[in-house]
């Protein structure tokens, strides 16, 4: 048996800023660099929130804790907060990037599967359920004021290692 955990992966545009009456267009400008020069990244591996498992973060990534993640997404990205572990953002972006992405870490303790249910998965159904699962969700999200949320698909291929019973 094996725990089952999950990645959600979100590719959200950056909003678009508009400035205050007053502000300059210098001033306008500059916010993005002001808010990634105050985010601290990680980029060697770590020990997630609670210590729940290790994080080897990938070449050509950077890690943004809980605690930062809560702003970036909540105050930049204007979603709800929920209990994500982090974020992973590619080196060059950041949370406020023209068409930047990020891979938002979430655990689930779901439950356990057998070698024999882990073999026998359908990629391809279980992301379909995992868009209409949040489809509906977007419904409750819009009634209080969120833009909805889209789950475009893997970020890689997914596959199951029965030697090292993980599922990936």
């Amino acid at each position: 048996m094996l725990p089952l955990s999950t990645v959600t992966i979100w590719v959200r545009p950056t909003p678009k800023l508009k400035p205050a009456a007053g502000d300059s267009v210098a001033l306008y400008r500059a916010m993005p660099n002001s808010v990634q020069g105050s985010l601290r990244y990680q980029t060697v591996p770590l020990t997630l929130l609670g210590g729940i498992g290790e994080l080897m973060v990938p070449a050509g990534y950077r890690y943004l804790n809980a605690a930062q993640r809560r702003r970036v997404i909540t105050r930049y990205w204007h979603t709800p907060g929920g209990t994500n572990l982090g974020v992973l953002f590619p080196k060059d972006k950041g949370p406020l990037n023209e068409l930047g992405g990020a891979y938002i870490i979430q655990h689930n303790t779901m439950g356990c599967a057998k070698d024999d249910d882990a073999n026998n998965i359908d990629y391809s159904d279980l992301l379909a359920d995992m868009q209409k699962d949040l489809e509906k969700g977007n419904t409750e999200r819009e009634k209080v004021g969120y833009e909805p949320a889209r789950l475009l698909g893997w970020g890689e291929n997914s596959y199951y290692d029965k030697s090292r019973h993980v599922l990936h």
